[in-house]
């Protein structure tokens, strides 16, 4: 994982003393579970299998991120049709690029960078590596 899990608990030790964990979009606990999920996957050679928790891992991640780059007055859920959450973010699925496209600073930034959109789809269809 690009992100150790020592590093992980040490970036959110603020939102785990103050915000709580275990609820169903608790992203920040989602990925740090799936990393971990990863490294026993890794250890005991399911290699196919800690490739897709590592995805699973990044889009955590990336929803964790669009959620702290909103302003502190809104909340930290997706806008519904029957949710007004204080923004306009609607959740972003299972699509990395669309969830770039919610936070504008990661998604200009990779959009300098075009080889980290193909690492990203290697994760989302590790079959078409060759392409």
């Amino acid at each position: 994982m690009l992100i150790s899990k020592t590093h992980a608990y040490k970036s959110f030790e603020h939102e785990i003393k103050y915000c709580g964990w275990g609820t169903m979009e608790d992203y920040q606990a989602a990925f740090l579970e799936r990393a971990n999920d990863v490294e026993v996957l890794d250890k005991a050679g399911r290699r196919t299998a800690a490739m897709h928790f590592g995805g699973v891992a990044i889009e955590c991640y990336l929803k964790y991120l669009i959620f702290t780059s909103l302003p502190e007055v809104t909340k930290w859920e997706w806008k519904t049709g029957e949710n007004d959450p204080g923004h306009t973010i609607t959740n972003p699925g299972h699509s990395y690029q669309n969830a770039l496209r919610c936070y504008n600073k990661l998604w200009s930034l990779v959009q300098r960078a075009p080889l980290v959109l193909k690492w990203l789809s290697n994760y989302t269809a590790p079959l078409d590596m060759n392409d």
